[in-house]
């Protein structure tokens, strides 16, 4: 009986650990888009308590890439609104997103600035 109580347990914790490992790109703003080509590119580079850009524009439902590049310091990005998250080892996606703005914020503590490491993706 405690074979089949363990065998059970054993089964439904796999079966969350998968259910919640999931990846979740999809959102309502159609964040990831994996299977489709890039139709073009926005690189964020990331420094010390700052992006490159306080603003960064793409079109709407156009498949583009976006790239991570970490110029000083170790940075990630998530993008308030959508399951979409670039950090060291995965720094780029394909998102194809419906027309509105989006915040950007660092995703790794970087430091005494890392509240106020923020941009605007402007999708129109």
């Amino acid at each position: 009986m405690k074979k089949i109580a363990a065998a059970i347990f054993l089964g439904l914790f796999v079966f969350v650990l998968a259910a919640c490992g999931s990846s979740g790109n999809n959102s309502s703003g159609g964040a990831a888009s994996p299977g489709a080509s890039p139709e073009a590119e926005v690189v964020i580079k990331a420094s010390n308590w700052k992006f490159d850009q306080e603003t960064y524009q793409i079109p709407k439902d156009t498949p583009v890439q976006l790239t991570l590049v970490n110029e000083q310091g170790v940075h990630g990005i998530e993008i308030e609104g959508l399951k979409l998250e670039l950090r060291p080892g995965k720094e780029t996606a394909v998102v194809q997103l419906k027309e509105g703005e989006y915040t950007i914020r660092c995703s790794i503590q970087c430091g005494t600035g890392h509240a106020q490491m923020k941009a605007k993706l402007v999708v129109a």
